[in-house]
């Protein structure tokens, strides 16, 4: 009985200490190492998404376009029915300025990615649409693969719309993990 007391404590203040330890580490001390990070807006965490033709699933379904600007480039948004007047775009409540923007390529099948695109701009609620930036034979370096497109100046509209003419196979299906928008404060960094 002793015994079963004594290991019971000696496990408590075991305890203790350790808790103790692991408090102290928990300072306002600046780390010792530290990732530079380019000073960048995300233009899309204020977008309002639309597509020309939605995954069966919905918007917020599993492969549904709300997946283009969620952030995370392990999700996708898959379109069944793509066709060259295939479109997407990005409104907001008012002007926003963008001077790049990144494509991430889908978790599989790279004869579904865009192959080549139109981004343009709007300031009438897509009346007109000013042509930004024009993309062939895209090549996308893997798998959720990240690339980012740097405009020629700072373009600044109310909406935004990526119209892809063709994807990289013979197929209607077109996928894309992300479509953000972006403000570069700082040279945008080239890879």
């Amino acid at each position: 009985m002793i015994r079963k007391r004594s290991l019971k404590f000696s496990f408590i203040i075991t305890c203790c200490i350790l808790l103790g330890l692991l408090a102290g580490c928990n300072d306002s001390s600046p780390p010792t190492f530290t990732l530079d990070e380019p000073d960048v807006d995300d233009i899309s965490l204020l977008a309002t998404l639309s597509v020309s033709n939605e995954n069966p699933g919905g918007p917020y379904g599993h492969e549904g376009s709300g997946k283009l600007i969620d952030g995370d480039r392990n999700s996708k948004f898959l379109t069944f029915e793509f066709h060259e007047g295939f479109w997407m775009q990005q409104d907001f409540d008012e002007q926003v300025s963008v001077n790049a923007y990144t494509m991430t390529s889908g978790n599989d099948a790279p004869e579904r990615d865009p192959l080549h695109w139109t981004l343009a701009g709007s300031n009438d609620g897509g009346e007109s649409w000013d042509v930004l930036h024009t993309v062939t034979d895209a090549v996308f370096a893997g798998r959720n693969s990240v690339t980012i497109y740097e405009l020629d100046s700072d373009a600044t509209y109310s909406s935004f719309r990526l119209s892809i003419t063709d994807n990289a196979g013979e197929t209607t299906l077109m996928q894309l993990s992300e479509w953000r928008l972006l403000y570069y404060n700082e040279p945008i960094p080239q890879f």
